[in-house]
């Protein structure tokens, strides 16, 4: 990419979710590295929040959904287990879905690891897929856990496909536990452009580079992009993080068009209290009425 190419590339603003989106932080192998030493790393807010709060978010959850040996759960974008693990450590049948196939081995090591309380127990129940969950097959669950914004990260489309295929293989009286940001987060969105050598210290790859990183505002939908444009001596590449910022209302809306309502709408996902002023919020929602796995198979009979 000549320089005039790279800024034509800058200057041109797609449509939102029309472009890209940021898979490759979970494919490529420098990145996966990265992501897991930030979702191992007990006291940062990356990949993973830290895991004092992780704590809290389990012990809510396995309270709240009462989750023993009777529960299935589903998370999506689980990383290396940090929900899956303690929860199967619960005598729940979880199944975690991830891009990064070494987060899924590290999901699978912690399984079968002296660490975990009943290691053997832990490993049967606890299954691991690499897979991208937009589109891989999903089995039957109780509880499906979306945690840490990825909700926000896909286009509409997206985000309605996949909410209405885990709908499908949800058993009755199900439950899925989201967290969203809130359009609080959209008013602290600066847009602006950065380059640096090494953007992010050497975060996008091994060897030398130069990074760009655009933020562009979408007003009218509460759209943010981060635009990463990666100069490397023998390769050009972008990446692209989307994120919308969707209100009580419009997500309680979303919802519903896939076959959900909301049951409950929290601070986090660690039970704490709503609060319309902050960035971030969470939802419980629950099929509606005549839908959920048990039904569906019944409507084909």
């Amino acid at each position: 990419m000549t320089p005039y190419e790279l800024a034509q590339h800058l200057a041109h603003i797609p449509e939102s979710f029309a472009v890209g989106g940021p898979q490759e932080l979970w494919t490529d192998p420098h990145m996966q590295e990265r992501m897991l030493a930030f979702h191992l790393d007990p006291d940062i807010d990356a990949a993973s929040r830290d895991h004092a709060f992780i704590a809290r978010s389990l012990d809510w959850i396995v309270d709240r959904f009462e989750v023993d040996g009777a529960r299935r759960v589903l998370d999506l974008g689980c990383g290396p287990g940090l929900y899956a693990n303690p929860l199967a450590e619960h005598g729940a049948r979880v199944h975690g879905i991830d891009l990064s196939a070494v987060a899924i081995d590290a999901a699978r090591q912690r399984a079968t690891s002296q660490e975990a309380t009943t290691p053997r127990a832990t490993s049967a129940r606890a299954s691991f897929e690499v897979a991208d969950y937009r589109t891989a097959p999903l089995p039957e669950h109780d509880l499906a856990l979306l945690i840490y914004l990825d909700h926000c990260a896909m286009s509409p489309a997206d985000r309605h496909r996949l909410l209405r295929r885990v709908r499908d293989r949800m058993r009755t009286g199900g439950h899925l536990l989201v967290d969203l940001h809130a359009p609080a987060h959209f008013a602290t969105v600066t847009a602006g452009c950065t380059v640096e050598d090494r953007l992010m210290d050497g975060f996008w790859a091994p060897g030398p580079y130069v990074g760009v990183h655009q933020t562009v505002r979408y007003d009218a939908e509460q759209v943010a992009l981060d635009r990463y444009v990666l100069v490397e001596p023998d390769r050009t590449r972008t990446v692209h993080v989307w994120t919308a910022h969707l209100s009580v209302d419009q997500a309680t809306a979303e919802f519903a068009a896939a076959g959900f309502r909301v049951v409950e709408v929290l601070g986090d996902v660690a039970g704490s209290a709503y609060d319309p002023d902050a960035p971030e919020y969470a939802v419980v929602v629950t099929p509606t009425a005549a839908t959920g796995s048990r039904w569906v198979a019944a409507a084909r009979r």
